[in-house]
C-alpha cells in the first residue's frame, strides 16, 4: 500500500535533507508533487509541459545513486521546474511564442544542468508571457496563468471592462508607459500591476473623476491653456499623475501658448 505524504508542502530544505538522510526516498516526494500538479494546474496553467514518466525516472535515478551510496547535490530529489524559455534538452524553447512550437532543445542550459547537477527532480516547465516581456503571463501559445490565490482581474480590466471606465488606458501592460495611472487613497498607483480584488474599500479616482461639477481639475485646464498636444492615449495617465499635488503656474513660463508659437514659426516660413 502506497502512503499518503503531502511532501509538496515542505520547503526545499526539508525535501533534500529528509531525501538525504533516507527518511523519504525522491520517488516519494517526485509521486507527491505530480498529484499536487494534476490537483491545481489546469486551473492555474502554470505547468505547460510536463512528463511524468521521465520525472519518475529521474526520482529513481536518484534514490539508487543515494542507496549505493553516491554523494547527491544540495537539491537531492526537490521538485523545481524551468519556464519555456530556458533550454532543456527534448523540449520546445518557445517563449511564448507560436513560431517557436517545435524549436526544441538539443541541449540544455547551464540553468537546467545545474538544477539536475544539484540533485533536483526537473518537474515541468512553466509559462511565461510572450517574449518574455510582459509583467502578467499569457500568450496566445499557452494561453493565461492565473493567480493561485485571487484569479480576478486586474484594476485596469476592472475598470475598463468591468466599469466600462475607458478613460484609463492599457499601454504596455508592464507598469512601464503610465497610461494606466489611477489614483487610489491619494497615492498614484499602476492599475495594470494591481489586482482589483487588492482595493476593496479603498477610493479609487480614474480620469473621469477628476471633474467634479463640471469644472476641470487644474491639471485638466492647464493641458487646455498649454495646448498640451497628445494623441490622447497616454494623456489620462500623465493628468492621472499629480493631481493632488498643489498646482502653480510657473511664473516664468512664457504667457505664449504652443499654439501661438506654432502660427509664429509658420508665417516666418512664408
Amino acid at each position: 500500500m502506497t502512503r499518503t505524504i503531502e511532501a509538496w508542502r515542505w520547503s526545499a530544505a526539508e525535501v533534500a535533507a529528509r531525501v538525504r538522510h533516507g527518511e523519504i526516498s525522491a520517488t516519494e516526494v517526485a509521486r507527491s508533487a505530480l498529484g499536487r500538479l494534476e490537483a491545481v494546474n489546469p486551473k492555474l496553467n502554470a505547468v505547460v509541459e510536463h512528463r511524468p514518466d521521465e520525472i519518475m525516472a529521474q526520482a529513481r535515478a536518484l534514490d539508487d545513486a543515494i542507496a549505493h551510496g553516491d554523494p547527491v547535490g544540495v537539491l537531492a530529489g526537490v521538485p523545481v521546474t524551468t519556464k519555456v524559455n530556458i533550454d532543456q534538452a527534448g523540449y520546445a524553447t518557445t517563449n511564448g511564442l507560436k513560431s517557436q512550437r517545435e524549436l526544441v532543445a538539443r541541449s540544455s542550459s547551464p540553468v537546467a544542468d545545474s538544477l539536475l547537477n544539484a540533485g533536483g527532480v526537473l518537474l515541468g516547465r512553466t509559462n511565461t508571457p510572450a517574449f518574455s516581456y510582459r509583467w502578467f503571463t499569457s500568450n496566445q501559445l499557452h494561453g493565461t496563468t492565473r493567480n493561485p490565490h485571487d484569479a480576478r482581474l486586474t484594476l485596469l480590466d476592472a475598470l475598463r471592462d468591468a466599469l466600462g471606465l475607458a478613460g484609463t488606458k492599457k499601454g504596455c501592460d508592464q507598469g512601464a508607459c503610465g497610461a494606466c495611472t489611477v489614483i487610489i487613497e491619494g497615492q498614484r498607483v499602476l492599475s495594470c500591476l494591481t489586482l482589483a480584488a487588492a482595493c476593496d474599500g479603498q477610493q479609487i479616482v480614474t480620469i473621469e473623476g477628476l471633474i467634479k461639477a463640471e469644472e476641470l481639475h487644474p491639471m485638466q485646464a492647464a493641458f487646455l491653456h498649454c495646448d498640451g498636444f497628445q494623441c490622447g492615449y497616454c494623456t489620462p495617465g500623465q493628468r492621472s499623475s499629480r493631481p493632488s499635488a498643489p498646482f502653480k503656474r510657473s511664473t516664468r513660463a512664457s504667457p505664449v501658448t504652443s499654439r501661438q508659437t506654432f502660427d509664429k514659426r509658420s508665417a516666418a516660413r512664408h
